[in-house]
C-alpha cells in the first residue's frame, strides 16, 4: 500500500472503531429501555390495568442486560440458596423466569446460558464456586464454595 493511502486507511480504521463503540452503547441503552418497558408493563398489570397491552407497540428485543458483576452476584446468590448443585441451564431458566421472561424462549435461554457460563468462569477463578459432573457425566453442576 502506498504512503498516500496510509493516513486514509488509518482514519477509516479509527472511524470504524468509533462506530463500533457507538453501536455497543446503543445496544446497551436499548437493553436498559427494554427492561424498563417490561418492568413498567408488570407494574401496570399489578395496579389492575385492564387494557390489552398486546395492542400497544411491543418490543421484540431478547436482550437481557446485566450491569457490571450483577449477573455474577445473582448466580452466586442462586447457588447459595440451592439445596443441590445446578447446571448453567438451570441457572439460566431461573434467571429468565425471575425476570418475567418466557423460559421456553430457546434463543433467550441459549444467550443466558452463555452469559451464566462466563459469570461462573469468573466466580470459579475467584474460588467462589466449584463444579462437579452429574452421575451420568453428561452435565457440569455448580455449587457455591463454602
Amino acid at each position: 500500500m502506498g504512503e498516500e493511502y496510509e493516513r486514509t486507511v488509518g482514519g477509516l480504521l479509527k472511524k470504524r472503531s468509533e462506530m463500533i463503540g457507538e453501536l455497543h452503547a446503543l445496544r446497551e441503552r436499548m437493553g436498559v429501555v427494554t427492561n424498563d418497558l417490561h418492568s413498567l408493563d408488570r407494574v401496570l398489570q399489578a395496579f389492575g390495568y385492564e387494557g390489552n397491552l398486546d395492542e400497544l407497540p411491543v418490543v421484540r428485543s431478547k436482550m437481557v442486560l446485566f450491569h457490571k458483576s450483577e449477573l455474577q452476584q445473582h448466580v452466586l446468590a442462586l447457588l447459595r440458596k440451592a439445596p443441590n448443585p445446578l447446571s448453567s441451564r438451570d441457572l439460566a431458566v431461573q434467571i429468565a423466569t425471575a425476570d418475567g421472561r418466557d423460559r421456553y424462549d430457546k434463543r433467550l435461554i441459549l444467550d443466558l446460558i452463555k452469559r451464566v457460563s462466563k459469570a461462573i468462569g469468573t466466580l470459579r477463578k475467584r474460588g467462589l464456586v466449584s463444579g462437579c459432573r452429574d452421575s451420568a457425566a453428561a452435565r457440569h453442576l455448580w455449587r457455591a464454595s463454602k
